[in-house]
Formats: C-alpha cells, structure tokens, sequence
C-alpha cells in the first residue's frame, strides 16, 4: 500500500518531532552565531542547525520542506501501529524509500459532536478534524512563519 501526499492525509514526520530535533550549535556559541544559525526562517534551507534521523537512527539527508513532501509522495507504507497516547488516534508508520526508513505519524481523525461541555466552556457544535492540521501547515507556509 502507498500513501501519498495528494490523499487527504496527513502525516508528519516523527524525526521532526521536538524530542528529536537536536540543535548542532552549542550554548557555548556567540549569541550573534545562535542567532544567524536559528533566525534565517525563510531559508531555502531551512532545517540547517537540525540533525533529523531516520527509523534506525541514521542521520537523515532532508534540509528543504520540499525534500520531505517529496519523499512523503513516494515513500511505501512498511508498517503501522496505534500510538497509544493522544485524543486524535494517531498511528505511527514506518515509511520506506530512497533506501531510507523514516518514522511519521498518521493521523485521519474526523469526530464532530454537539453540546459539549468542557469545563466552563460550552460548544454547540465540537469538530477534530485531521484538515485543521494540513491547513495550519499551508498557512503557516504562506506567512512564512516556518513553524
């Protein structure tokens, strides 16, 4: 089976993941170094600084947004299996391609509710929905913000 970019999916790669982000600059740096190595936010390059490692812990070749959809697009599905935390039931895959096996997570969740109470909140009409999360990533994209 093959997932694709196009589908309407979303995954996201686990080596992007904040626990695995591993900064290559050290607290002993300049602040004017820090600053040049984490500021350039709209670098064509914009991992640069990040080491991001693949399922076995190898050094991952992505430094471009591109590079990841890319091989999102065209990655096989190797494995999947039910991450046992969080409220959207994310699965975690193992992705295959290029000679690489990447991590991500998979997430297809589309529950909506009416009359929900959260605490002193109350909605008429709750919706999680895996699009809000490709639509933050387009937007945050088109602001460049690079989040």
């Amino acid at each position: 089976m093959i997932f694709t970019a196009n589908r309407s999916v979303f995954l996201t790669l686990l080596a992007l993941a904040p626990l695995s982000l591993q900064p290559l600059f050290t607290f002993g740096q300049s602040s004017s170094e820090t600053t040049v190595a984490a500021s350039d936010r709209s670098s064509e390059n914009r991992f640069e600084g990040y080491l991001f490692r693949d399922a076995d812990g190898r050094p991952l070749p992505f430094q471009t947004d591109q590079a990841i959809e890319q091989y999102l697009a065209t990655s096989t599905l190797v494995s999947m299996k039910k991450i046992p935390v969080g409220v959207s039931d994310p699965r975690k895959l193992v992705l295959a391609g290029d000679g690489l096996r990447v991590n991500a997570v998979f997430k297809d969740i589309d529950n909506t509710r009416t009359k929900v109470r959260d605490g002193d909140k109350y909605y008429l009409e709750w919706r999680d929905w895996f699009g809000y999360d490709i639509a933050a990533y387009r937007i945050d994209r088109l602001l460049q913000l690079n989040r």
